[in-house]
């Protein structure tokens, strides 16, 4: 990868062992996948998403929304619970290739 985003993964990794709050930690870990995806560490960023949804397994609305990329990265669209009060996706499969979509072009 280029060096800035070599020292962007260096950096996020840096704040995840720093102490912070549970939202943070998941920010922090989303953010970390992401820069792997767009790195092309995608074996490294499928292992991350992994640990990150055995880590939080019953997440409030605000956090499913975060991990809902991070579980279609993975195929496992039914493993993001989904939000109050919204009806489950009809076509899980094409919701997952939306979502990891948004999930590679986050990062530019």
């Amino acid at each position: 990868g280029r060096p800035e985003e070599d020292s962007a993964l260096a950096a996020i990794r840096r704040a995840r062992r720093a102490p912070a709050g549970a939202e943070q930690r998941i920010r922090l870990a989303v953010g970390e996948i992401r820069l792997l995806l767009k790195l092309g560490a995608v074996a490294e960023a499928r292992r991350a998403a992994d640990s990150l949804l055995g880590a939080v397994p019953a997440p409030d609305a605000r956090t499913a929304g975060r991990l809902a990329p991070v579980a279609a990265l993975l195929g496992r669209e039914e493993a993001a619970p989904t939000l109050e009060g919204m009806e489950p996706v009809a076509e899980p499969r094409r919701h997952g290739a939306a979502m990891l979509h948004l999930l590679r072009a986050s990062g530019g």
